[in-house]
């Protein structure tokens, strides 16, 4: 009975975790940088730069790219991600952890009708170690800087 109430008040309770967090569509969030931290800028165009923050205005953002400063408009601006702090590794640890999870579960599952030569442990070891390896290798694909300002929709 307590097991089976676990998920309800899980899901219930999940929008109180973001609720303290910023939206990323507020212009705001980009005040937030230091000058001189690296930043990418992808404009409506999807044309994407890569350079440093030098200062933001209510209606424009200004980074250094090279040797020269771009002013952007707010207006031509979709995302601004922070370069600095990579989430790659923790990416690929909790996408290692999932995938040796749900692999082990299945290899357990699979051996549990066969009378074949693995047992039901060493099946869940053999998926989990494959699941370990792929999902770990999917979590490190997923895109890893953390977005500070993305345009509202249209």
């Amino acid at each position: 009975m307590k097991r089976g109430l676990c998920v309800p008040v899980c899901l219930l309770l999940w929008p109180l975790a973001t609720f303290g967090q910023k939206p990323e569509n507020s212009w705001e969030n980009i005040s937030g940088l230091r000058p001189g931290q690296k930043v990418e800028v992808v404009e409506m165009n999807l044309k994407k730069s890569v350079g440093s923050f030098v200062s933001v205005s209510p209606e424009t953002l200004v980074i250094r790219v090279g040797d020269s400063e771009a002013s952007l408009p707010r207006a031509s601006v979709m995302r601004v991600s922070n370069r600095e702090n990579s989430r790659r590794l923790r990416n690929a640890l909790i996408g290692a952890a999932v995938g040796a999870g749900a692999m082990a579960g299945a290899g357990a599952a699979a051996a549990a009708n066969d009378d074949g030569y693995v047992s039901q442990g060493g099946a869940a070891a053999i998926f989990g170690v494959v699941g370990l390896v792929a999902g770990g290798g999917i979590g490190a694909a997923i895109p890893s800087y953390a977005t500070i300002y993305r345009a509202p929709k249209p």
